[in-house]
């Protein structure tokens, strides 16, 4: 935000006849009525969206090409994370370093001077903070569907021969056992094969309209989009499938120099971390003036009990890096960086201020 003050009010009460500025001293305490206000700053939130990829090998990825006659893309189960995007929003704080109070006529300052002072340049109390927090959930779940419709087991016959003797006569007599076994991934491969076949032959017997009997429009919309989920899950099985899931890291960052910073650490393989892991790396923050020059922070030179400080915004380069490859530039106004100037406290009495909208910086007044 674009600052000239943060206000707060903390009384205003009848005082004395002349006005007073004063800075504060920290843990000082001050009796008399006054209007305490404070130079701002800028905090940075920094917001990083992320993706995570993970890639799954099918169940029956081995015998897609046998029963399928396709090679599976997927040949190994992987995970990868991606920066997507970054955004980054300002939040003006009270800088409690440059704390002021004036004493004196203060019911006289004009109204609209201060409700501007307080609404349009006041700290950022009703900021909501953004969390970190996994997004929407992505369509594809990180299993495969039980597509099971025969049985997963197969009942088998075995014969066995037994000698029995008859009469003084021996013979061979056959003796059939019942064997129940589990089906072999490759019979359960073939099995889904098949189906899969099958649910392509449905779906294009409906939309070549090979069928005597069509559905109506939105019973065939239905159907053709319930064959479509279960081609997909079918060929899932064979073909493998990825499966995305987003996620958002917040932070929140209070620079007073310029220069490069490491705020989190990265790695494609695990995401986020906020220590330097072995094989993180680190996403920089860099701030450089925007002008290629040296930002001047001027103390307040002329600044006396009759004067009311103030701080001249700057503009400020801000961009973040991922291993070298810019994601983010951007030029946003920060007070930390601008200048400190003073000018008479009278001007709060004034009515028709002209300030520059771009800079927040005191140009003067209107003619009344």
């Amino acid at each position: 935000m674009k600052s000239l003050f943060v206000f707060f009010f903390i009384l205003i009460l009848a005082a004395c006849q002349s006005v007073k500025v004063q800075k504060l001293s920290d843990g000082k305490q001050y009796k008399e009525p006054s209007l305490i206000y404070a130079l701002p700053y800028q905090q940075l939130v920094i917001t990083i969206d992320a993706v995570e990829k993970t890639e799954l090998v099918g169940p029956f990825s081995e015998f897609s090409e046998q029963f399928l006659e396709i090679k599976p893309e997927i040949i190994e189960t992987s995970t990868k994370w991606e920066i997507e995007n970054v955004i980054i929003s300002t939040v003006s704080k009270v800088d409690t370093s440059n704390l002021y109070k004036i004493t004196g006529d203060i019911k006289k300052i004009k109204p609209e001077n201060f409700q501007w002072l307080t609404s349009t340049f006041g700290s950022d109390q009703s900021f909501v903070y953004p969390q970190d927090k996994w997004l929407e959930a992505s369509d594809q779940e990180p299993y495969f569907e039980e597509l099971t419709l025969k049985k997963m087991i197969i009942e088998e016959s075995e014969t066995s021969f037994k000698m029995v003797t008859v009469d003084s006569v021996s013979k061979k007599i056959p003796i059939v056992n019942k064997v129940i076994r589990n089906k072999t991934y490759e019979e359960m491969a073939k099995d889904a094969a098949k189906t899969l076949t099958k649910i392509r032959k449905r779906k294009f017997r409906l939309i070549s309209g090979m069928n005597d009997k069509l559905p109506k429009e939105d019973a065939l919309k239905v159907m053709l989009e319930e064959l479509d989920k279960k081609e997909k899950a079918y060929e899932a099985l064979f073909f493998g499938k990825v499966v995305y899931k987003h996620f958002r890291k917040v932070l929140q960052v209070e620079p007073f120099n310029l220069g490069a910073y490491n705020i989190v650490f990265f790695n494609e393989s695990y995401g986020f971390s906020e220590d330097a892991k072995k094989s993180f790396y680190p996403i920089v923050l860099k701030l450089q003036n925007a002008n290629n020059g040296t930002v001047a922070v001027d103390t307040i030179k002329r600044f006396s009990e009759k004067m009311i400080p103030f701080v001249v915004p700057a503009t400020i380069n801000v961009s973040i890096s991922d291993k070298q490859k810019v994601i983010y530039e951007s030029n946003i106004t920060l007070s930390q960086f601008g200048l400190n100037m003073a000018m008479p406290a009278k001007y709060l009495f004034k009515q028709n201020w002209i300030i520059d909208t771009r800079t927040g910086q005191f140009k003067g007044f209107k003619n009344d």
